[in-house]
């Protein structure tokens, strides 16, 4: 959670500078990988653990 949060904080930072100063292949690099942090920190928090639970389950049978 903290490395997905300090790596998004970062290209957060990159993409509003980007933007600033008017630099399109790093507007068009930056946009996806912001996207990629966002989706991989929710798949770590939603996903996992329920997957986890369920195992875990599974296995006390």
């Amino acid at each position: 959670m903290n490395t997905s949060l300090a790596t998004g904080l970062c290209v957060l930072i990159i993409m509003v500078a980007s933007i600033y100063f008017q630099i399109e292949s790093i507007i068009e690099f930056s946009l996806p990988m912001l996207f990629g942090v966002i989706t991989g920190c929710y798949s770590s928090i939603c996903v996992s653990g329920n997957l986890w639970a369920y195992w875990e389950k599974r296995k006390e049978k």
